[in-house]
């Protein structure tokens, strides 16, 4: 069955948006403020005042944590399964050395 869409209210970088997801809404809200939190400290650091500017540079950002972590996390999974494949082969050799 699918989950019914919510309307969640968010402000970001001062406009008010109306998000539709089936998430619950304070995770949206988190999201929202994330969003909100990175393009004020680009707009801290940069001179640009062009908003549209700013939420493009918020997005590359944002993109850019996504992407490191989503490495980070493949080459952890990649070194777990590496990890059971090793102990896979250890139980084998004990299971042997047993049955003899």
């Amino acid at each position: 069955m699918a989950e019914r869409e919510k309307l969640v209210q968010v402000e970001i970088y001062g406009q008010r948006y109306t998000l539709k997801g089936s998430e619950d809404s304070a995770y949206v809200e988190s999201l929202a403020a994330h969003v909100d939190r990175r393009m004020r400290e680009i707009a801290g650091s940069s001179s640009t005042v062009d908003s549209l500017k700013v939420a493009v540079l918020a997005a590359v950002n944002i993109a850019d944590e996504y992407f490191r972590l989503k490495l980070a996390g493949e080459s952890v999974g990649d070194r777990i399964h590496e990890m059971a494949s090793q102990i896979e082969g250890l139980l084998d050799d004990v299971i042997e050395q047993a049955a003899k």
